[in-house]
C-alpha cells in the first residue's frame, strides 16, 4: 500500500519490514502470526526471510515507505498511537 507513518504515544510495538511487490497489492500470508516471530530469550528470532526487525518505543515515529510489506506485534498490554496512510 501507500507510504504510512505511526507515532507511538504509549507502549511498545515490534515491527518487521521488507521490500514488497511493486504491484501495490497486499502481501501474502507469508508473515504468519507476527508475534510468533519474536526473539527467544537467547536473542534468536525466526524472522521472515529478507525482513528487518525493530521495536518502536513511546515517542518514536516510524515511517514505512510505499511498497514495503510490514507486520507488527504489540509488546505492551496497551499501545496507543496515531498515524496515517497515503496522502492524508
Amino acid at each position: 500500500h501507500e507510504a504510512a507513518w505511526l507515532v507511538s504515544l504509549s507502549g511498545y510495538k515490534a515491527w518487521w519490514v521488507r521490500q514488497g511487490s511493486t504491484g501495490g497489492g497486499r502481501s501474502s500470508s507469508s508473515w504468519g502470526e507476527p508475534c510468533a516471530n519474536l526473539p527467544d530469550p537467547n536473542g534468536y528470532a525466526a524472522m521472515p526471510a529478507g525482513s528487518d526487525f525493530c521495536v518502536q518505543r513511546p515517542g518514536e515515529l516510524l515511517y514505512v515507505g510505499e511498497h514495503l510489506e510490514h507486520a507488527t506485534c504489540n509488546l505492551s498490554p496497551l499501545v496507543l498511537a496515531a498515524g496515517a496512510q497515503g496522502s492524508t
